[in-house]
């Protein structure tokens, strides 16, 4: 009895399982937009992405694509190429593997250890043969007569005015006038697509790796913007960063930051002479993203000039509740230091 008993407990939670499995392959095809006949066959954690900036995310290998997928902030980053259109995989240096489209747009990738590059590489090369030997045509789209019901109920449903709902039925708003002034206040994808691709910027640091530096004299970090390092806003992508003061007495540190938090806030909105008060150290191999409040102040002015300045003044003005929200969900983390000079006692 105790033996069937774990029999059926093994093929209870194989089930349980292979059903999560299944949803969340669902979720992620929803994600980057693929076909039901795709299905996850690998999927690689921690895998950087090499574009202007390096972002941190994860690699999955489909059927019929190869996806990444990453966050930059509360965006997410994500590149779906289509095994069909890759032309070539070379191995660029003991880390990385570039994927080459036929149109020549390259795709660099760098996985993690113990993760075999050569082994990968491998891998996606044998899936691109087998898709050029196969040359499958995409099948037609399914239709769903479900669907297409509920999509003629609800273009009935929005051309009905109030006074056109029925005795019994009272007409409903999808949202009142302020959830959507809150919504049109919010940042979004396009918002986002603009900061990543012209305001964007990197920091790869290791141990002891000072990124934001109450001297610039102390900075060992690399950065894309060195000069005005201190001046960007970071989320950590990855790893942990220790924000410390040193002084004689020795080092007095405030708080340690993981993955998902921000730091140096309070640089977009302050003058380029604020200095920190606060080393901003990495206490282990660390992914920093930033956003550099000088290329943030070029996108707005060119915006301007091309006669978009409703928007420019919309996106500031998200992007500043952006702002405001992080420092908030500090607050509520329990940082309690101030990285500027401008505030001299413990701000938040």
């Amino acid at each position: 009895v105790s033996t069937q008993s774990t029999g059926e407990e093994a093929m209870r939670a194989a089930a349980r399982d292979t059903s999560g499995g299944q949803r969340r392959t669902a979720a992620l095809r929803e994600r980057f937009g693929l076909r039901g006949d795709d299905e996850l066959l690998k999927e690689v954690l921690d895998t950087l992405l090499v574009e202007h900036v390096t972002l941190s995310g994860t690699l999955f290998v489909f059927t019929h694509h190869i996806c990444f997928g990453g966050r930059f902030f509360d965006a997410d980053v994500r590149r779906t190429v289509r095994i069909a259109e890759l032309a070539a995989i070379n191995t660029v240096d003991e880390r990385c593997v570039e994927l080459l489209r036929h149109s020549g747009e390259r795709l660099r990738l760098e996985v993690p250890p113990p993760t075999d590059r050569d082994m990968l590489a491998g891998v996606l090369r044998m899936f691109v043969s087998r898709e050029s030997d196969a040359a499958q045509t995409p099948p037609p789209p399914r239709v769903r007569p479900i669907g297409l019901w509920l999509e003629a109920m609800a273009a009935e449903h929005a051309d009905r005015a109030p006074d056109d709902a029925p005795p019994d039925e009272p007409y409903a708003p999808l949202a009142d006038a302020r959830h959507a002034d809150e919504r049109a206040l919010q940042m979004t994808e396009a918002d986002w697509t603009r900061i990543y691709t012209l305001c964007a910027t990197s920091v790869v640091a290791h141990n002891n790796d000072v990124i934001v530096a109450q001297s610039a004299s102390e900075l060992s970090a690399p950065a894309a913007h060195a000069a005005a390092q201190h001046m960007c806003m970071y989320n950590v992508s990855r790893g942990a960063v220790s924000l410390e003061r040193r002084s004689d007495d020795g080092v007095t540190r405030y708080a340690t930051l993981s993955a998902g938090a921000t730091f140096n806030e309070m640089s977009l909105v302050l003058p380029a002479s604020a200095v920190p008060t606060v080393n901003a150290v990495a206490l282990e191999d660390t992914l920093v993203l930033g956003i550099d409040p000088f290329a943030v102040g070029r996108l707005v002015t060119d915006m301007r000039a091309n006669g978009d300045g409703a928007n420019a003044a919309l996106l500031e003005m998200r992007l500043m509740r952006y702002i405001a929200g992080r420092l908030r969900d500090s607050l509520v983390h329990g940082r309690r230091i101030c990285t500027h000079h401008t505030c001299h006692y413990s701000c938040f």
